[in-house]
């Protein structure tokens, strides 16, 4: 997890344990968080150049389609 992954994290809990506190009107309301470090992570591709890449490595048929027809993705 990156550094402002945890920083992130960490202001969501302040914030929902404050607002938690005064909803239950109970001072004594503590939030803790686990992180599991082993749960798969997808990758999502936001670029067209990263959908790109993501498609060619995943489809067969375009990836032949590309090298057939020589494609490359507009810079």
């Amino acid at each position: 997890m990156t550094v402002q992954q945890e920083e992130f994290i960490g202001e969501v809990k302040i914030d929902w344990q404050a607002f938690l506190k005064k909803y239950f009107n109970d001072p004594e309301i503590t939030l803790q968080f686990a992180i599991d470090e082993t749960a798969n992570t997808t990758r999502k591709a936001y670029t067209s150049s990263e959908q790109f890449e993501e498609t060619l490595n995943e489809s067969e048929i375009f990836r032949t389609m590309v090298n057939k027809f020589k494609l490359k993705l507009k810079q």
